[in-house]
């Protein structure tokens, strides 16, 4: 509850809602779809589409793309200091490890 409560917030605050995901783009849309967080995300991009995994900076990259915004204009949330958080802060993001 509290994560579609806040992503919805953020939504209807005008933030765009990405997530990068290492895997499958239909298995990510259906677990985000199950979850109830599909109709928030703006960009969904995956290891499958952009063919480089976490902790890759081209997973990264394709999100910027995407969102078209700045690196230091996104928060990345990551549960993986080493693999998720320090790739996004070494491209300029403001980066959380949420454990």
């Amino acid at each position: 509850y509290d994560t579609l409560y806040t992503l919805d917030k953020l939504s209807q605050k005008g933030f765009q809602i990405g997530v990068i995901a290492n895997g499958k783009s239909k298995i990510k849309q259906f677990r985000l779809h199950s979850l109830g967080l599909m109709h928030v995300i703006n960009y969904l991009s995956t290891s499958e589409t952009v063919g480089f995994r976490k902790p890759h900076p081209k997973i990264f990259e394709d999100m910027i793309d995407q969102l078209g915004v700045l690196p230091e204009q996104i928060m990345y949330v990551g549960d993986d200091a080493l693999n998720y958080v320090a790739p996004a802060r070494a491209m300029g993001m403001v980066s959380v490890w949420y454990k």
